[in-house]
């Protein structure tokens, strides 16, 4: 065993700290969270700046609203309609390989 190595040296919990060695050594912010938090605060100022009115002219009505409740509105009709679609093509998808079999 080296110096290094020995019980007495690594123990730090008795003199009140705990140390830890990082895998990389490198310590500092996860990159991730600033990621995402900079599309966060874009997305935040995009909704924000898009606050003049339009009409939207829907088969049998028409409704005068923000750009910001457009998009909003455009993007969760977007993913329901993604979500039914995808759950239609795996139950056909499921159905054709048991037909096969």
């Amino acid at each position: 065993m080296g110096d290094n190595d020995s019980p007495a040296k690594n123990d730090t919990a008795k003199w009140g700290g705990k140390h830890h060695r990082t895998s990389s050594g490198k310590s500092g912010p996860n990159l991730a969270l600033i990621g995402t938090g900079v599309v966060a605060a874009l997305c935040i100022a995009f909704l924000l700046q898009n606050n003049h009115e339009t009409s939207i002219h829907f088969v049998f009505f028409t409704k005068t609203t923000t750009t910001r409740w457009l998009i909003m509105t455009t993007l969760i009709l977007g993913a329901v309609a993604d979500r039914l679609f995808s759950s239609w093509w795996r139950r056909r998808r499921r159905k054709s390989v048991v037909v096969k079999n």
